[in-house]
């Protein structure tokens, strides 16, 4: 299924049912930067999804332990929302290790650097202004 990018919005069972995700055929699950709000069904029984990407956008609440189950995901992307809680225990291996870094050290990482670039340049302009500009000592 690949609705990303279509500037879906509301509350996902009413954008998305909740039946989408029991379909044994659905390989692919791509619902991306969208506006999308609300929960994940707390029952995802697809056998053959492989990719989940549902990363930029509002939705909240758990990440269902269903996503834990499925055998065949090898994708699970999940950060920019606002889920709570922990990734599911059973989710193991390579897709733990890239779910984790796409959900936790991504955010992180992003916003400590933009964080500290911002104000390590901002902090250097500013002096710099105020040592040379306005005190007139000098030029580079």
């Amino acid at each position: 299924m690949y609705l990303y990018k279509n500037n879906l919005s509301g509350e996902l069972p009413a954008v998305i049912p909740h039946e989408l995700f029991l379909l044994h055929s659905l390989n692919y699950m791509y619902l991306y930067k969208n506006n999308l709000s609300g929960e994940l069904p707390v029952v995802i029984q697809s056998p053959n999804l492989t990719q989940i990407d549902i990363s930029m956008n509002r939705l909240t609440e758990i990440i269902p332990y269903d996503i834990g189950k499925l055998k065949k995901l090898e994708v699970l992307n999940l950060y920019s929302n606002q889920f709570i809680g922990e990734i599911p225990k059973l989710v193991v291996g390579p897709l733990y290790i890239h779910t984790y870094i796409h959900t936790y050290i991504h955010t992180y990482i992003h916003t400590y650097i933009h964080t500290y670039i911002h104000t390590y340049i901002h902090t250097y302009i500013h002096t710099y202004i105020h040592t040379y500009m306005y005190m007139g000592e000098g030029s580079m």
